[in-house]
């Protein structure tokens, strides 16, 4: 086998001889304005007088390169503090406007505008925003050929509305929120979008193809930002955390207390520290059905220290869980770009056990990037506890080449090194990815090896270790077939995984169609798999139905069925088993939300033999938005298992992201036979970002 030096080389060598993507065929210039807006969602500020509106959307879904069924106008402007952009977008059935007044984030059935920032204009990663018709924002960092995370919130003020032919949006992003590069005038890559969800359409400026699958690299260039403040800035979130426990006769950290700190040491580098870490989540995660799952969930990170920046640590292979840090005492992050070198360091120390014996773990990671959409980097991991002695080690490189507008190969290779009471060991683990994404087709086969021994301590790297993996991942698209249907995918997946004699010991084949209409989505899969555990041989076939409708502006639904066979893991047998999943969502008013999920599985020993297991989890939430910024929330879920019942109520008042007031109260298993002021908790959260 190639070595993964000489490896490298090939690849860096085929990536020469690729031509390079040509330079942005559409350039905006936008203009300075002396006259600050006021953002209520009401056009009539001297700012957007004067300035020529954007109006060249296009289609890009359902179908490509025709012009919307709705007119949108954009205007765009700047000043010494910050980008202003508002919106205008026309609507033939105004009382059809899918929109809610929530909670940040919580858009995605709504009617949508969109746009991004591509602040060092290298079309492999930008600022994505999304703001419903109410003026409610969602957020995220994209990066090419990797993933986008939701963790990242900008302080954005937005405000939305409803008129009489259709809806308009005020948005002001402070440049203090994004990076940038330290120039005079600054040059972006930027596009902006309009989703109108109960007709399935999607239209964009400037205009896009599906032939090329890096949508960055299609994005305007727009020039004419000068004399921003790029240079430091500094800001503090400081929390506390007060809290009753009637069950807890020590009155366990009835009072807690810590603070981010960020500075900016330039326009693109940030340093953050934390004591006493924000955890940032106030009520549980729901129950899931895991009766037949072999894994554990990997969990969302809500907590600022490690949000910030998170992209910079990402990789092909999961090498970074920062949630199996979970008790962090004090921690120091830089994070940023130097040139063409993207850099993080981050050091924390964990009291994860409570007992004094701290964990330290220490990241470095070094990207570089390589002509115009490529990139290679270093990425080096310890974890080290100096009181018994033990330390886990990780090295890696990895690489992710743009081969042509529809070819990419990613590949990694890491070294692992452990000492602990049985000694020191260690071992090598890579991956190879190579995708080819056209108009309609795509093509992915992938190749993965990461011995039983490969030990990642800070990563998520259980589901992969112990084989060598082969796969291929095949689909096709049909675009707008039928007037009434916007897309038909047929989809196949095969892949096999080998034991280092071998031999064949896992496998798994899968087919499924999925079809999407204006209000409809719908899927049909089959599968077969073989897995390999507890040194047996486990086969079962399945079948699974997908269901999601929104019939009208106040209602969507989801269904999905599952039935075939399915693994017991705990004694390792194959049953036959059917799963249901229903969730609900209403909004009769405006400000008011219920949503309800139902799942339920049945597992028996064979088919049409004995139950073996039978659970039902109920999850239910009922929401109201009081204003833009505050909110209250209810939230009961059962879970006939264990006949466990938890409920929760919770006042927020969210002034902007980070700055925040929680007051709340939680009910935990008060259906035991334990009185219920025993299992209540009842708490207030305070924490407000400071930009200095």
């Amino acid at each position: 086998m190639r070595s993964p030096s000489s490896t490298y080389l090939l690849l860096v060598f085929v990536l020469l001889l690729c031509p390079k993507p040509e330079a942005k065929e559409v350039v905006a210039t936008i203009t300075r304005t002396e006259h600050k807006p006021v953002i209520d969602a009401v056009l009539d500020d001297l700012t957007w007088a004067d300035i020529e509106p954007i109006t060249g959307f296009m289609q890009y879904v359902p179908v490509e390169g025709v012009a919307p069924s709705e007119s949108t106008e954009l205007y765009i402007a700047y000043d010494d503090d910050n980008f202003y952009l508002a919106f205008k977008c026309y609507d033939s059935e105004v009382s059809e406007i899918r929109a809610t007044m929530a909670q940040r984030e919580e858009v995605d059935n709504d009617d949508v505008v969109g746009f991004a920032f591509d602040t060092y204009n290298s079309e492999r990663e930008a600022f994505l925003f999304n703001v419903n018709p109410y003026g409610i924002v969602s957020d995220f960092i994209w990066q090419l050929g990797r993933w986008g995370d939701p963790g990242w919130d900008a302080d954005v003020r937005s405000r939305g509305r409803i008129v009489e032919d259709g809806y308009c949006i005020e948005i002001a992003v402070p440049f203090k929120a994004l990076r940038m590069p330290a120039k005079e005038e600054q040059e972006w890559g930027f596009y902006a979008l309009r989703s109108i969800k109960r007709k399935g359409e999607m239209a964009i400026w400037p205009p896009r193809t599906h032939k090329i699958s890096n949508l960055q690299a299609q994005a305007a260039l727009l020039k004419g930002i000068k004399g921003v403040k790029t240079g430091s800035h500094f800001a503090l979130l400081p929390y506390v955390f007060s809290s009753y426990n009637g069950g807890s006769s020590e009155q366990d950290r009835p009072f807690d207390l810590g603070i981010d700190l960020r500075y900016g040491i330039t326009s693109n580098l940030m340093m953050d520290l934390t004591l006493n870490a924000d955890y940032s989540q106030i009520e549980a995660d729901p129950d899931e059905i895991e009766l037949t799952e072999r894994y554990g969930q990997e969990l969302r990170e809500k907590r600022p220290f490690f949000t910030e920046g998170t992209d910079v640590f990402t990789s092909n292979q999961t090498l970074l869980y920062s949630r199996i840090i979970s008790n962090p005492l004090i921690g120091l992050k830089f994070t940023g770009k130097i040139g063409k070198y993207r850099v993080g360091l981050l050091s924390v120390a964990d009291d994860a056990s409570n007992n004094g014996s701290e964990d330290y773990y220490s990241v470095l990671r070094v990207r570089r990037d390589v002509l115009e959409e490529s990139s290679v980097g270093v990425l080096a991991l310890n974890k080290d506890n100096f009181q018994d002695g033990t330390h886990n080690r990780i090295v890696s490189v990895d690489g992710n080449f743009r081969l042509s507008d529809i070819y990419s190969l990613k590949s990694q290779v890491t070294r692992t090194m452990t000492k602990d009471s049985t000694g020191t060991y260690g071992e090598t683990g890579y991956n190879l990815n190579l995708e080819r994404l056209g108009a309609n087709l795509y093509n992915g086969i992938w190749y993965n090896d990461f011995p039983e021994g490969f030990d990642a301590q800070t990563g998520y790297m259980w589901p992969l270790l112990g084989y060598r993996e082969i796969g291929t991942h095949d689909a096709i698209f049909f675009r707008k077939p039928f007037e009434w249907i916007d897309q038909i995918e047929l989809h196949g997946e095969l892949n096999g995984r080998f034991n280092y004699e071998d031999e064949l010991k896992e496998d798994h084949f899968s087919v499924s169609a999925e079809a999407s209409l204006d209000r409809i989505w719908t899927k049909f899969e089959f599968s077969k798999n073989h897995e390999w555990y507890n040194e047996q041989d486990l086969r079962y076939s399945e079948f699974e139905y997908e269901l999601w409708n929104t019939p009208v502006r106040y209602m969507e639904h989801y269904l999905s069925v599952i039935w075939g066979g399915a693994i017991e893991y705990e004694e390792s047998f194959v049953g036959w088993c059917y799963q249901v999943e229903y969730d609900i969502t209403l909004k009769p008013l405006s400000r008011v939300v219920y949503n309800m999920n139902f799942a339920r599985e049945d597992l028996y020993h064979e088919y049409r033999g004995k139950r073996h297991t039978l659970q039902n989890v109920v999850w239910t939430k009922l929401s109201y938005q009081i204003v833009q910024n505050a909110f209250l929330r209810g939230i009961y879920q059962y879970n006939d298992l264990d006949k466990r019942s938890d409920a929760s109520l919770l006042f927020g008042y969210e002034y902007r992201p980070l700055s925040n007031i929680y007051v709340g109260m939680n009910l935990n298993d008060f259906a035991t036979g334990k009185r219920v002021a025993d299992n209540l908790e009842a708490f207030v959260k305070i924490g407000y970002l400071w930009r200095l």
